[in-house]
C-alpha cells in the first residue's frame, strides 16, 4: 500500500500567564510528512488529554480542529477551508 507524502503541521493549544493573566496560544509541535505519523501523533495527544489541537494541511488548504468536550473523552472534529489571500 502506497502512502501519500504530504506536509502536515500539528499545533496544540496551551495556556500561559502573561502579566498575571492566563492567555491561550497555539504552540507548533511538529511538521510531519506522512499521514501515518500524523495519526500516531494525534492519538498521542488524545491519550494525553489535550484540550484542543489542530492539524493544518497546506496541500489541501484545510485546517482540522480537534476539541475535547467538557464531560468526557470524546473529541469534536471541525474541518475548515483555509482561504488564500
Amino acid at each position: 500500500m502506497a502512502t501519500k507524502n504530504v506536509s502536515l503541521v500539528i499545533s496544540e493549544k496551551q495556556i500561559k500567564k502573561v502579566k498575571g493573566r492566563p492567555t491561550s496560544f497555539l504552540k507548533e509541535l511538529k511538521t510531519v510528512e506522512s499521514e501515518e505519523a500524523a495519526n500516531k501523533l494525534i492519538d498521542e495527544l488524545k491519550k494525553k488529554g489535550s484540550q484542543q489541537f489542530e492539524v493544518k494541511d497546506e496541500a489541501n488548504n484545510t485546517n482540522t480542529i480537534y476539541t475535547r468536550m467538557l464531560g468526557g473523552k470524546n473529541y469534536a472534529k471541525k474541518v475548515c477551508k483555509i482561504s488564500k489571500k
